[in-house]
């Protein structure tokens, strides 16, 4: 079940699944028109994704959601 797991994460991880579908759409565009439509909407999710600052856009809350540590001298409970 452990590799079956990590074999499923592995296939639909965003970037993988985004990959795994520009590529089957470029090797099925001759055949359907549709496999087309997907390929190129995955290539543009992967330069969305990529090349954007979307990524930091959602990090951001994230990473401000605490306040930062000030050192003060006291020990940490």
């Amino acid at each position: 079940m452990y590799y079956l797991s990590k074999i499923v994460w592995f296939a639909f991880e965003p970037s993988t699944f985004l990959s795994l579908a520009a590529l089957a759409g470029l090797l099925l565009a001759p055949r359907c028109p549709l496999a087309r439509r997907i390929g190129i909407l995955a290539v543009l999710g992967l330069l969305i994704a990529g090349l954007s600052p979307l990524g930091t856009l959602m990090l951001r809350p994230l990473e401000e959601r605490f306040p930062p540590y000030q050192d003060d001298g006291k020990p940490v409970v």
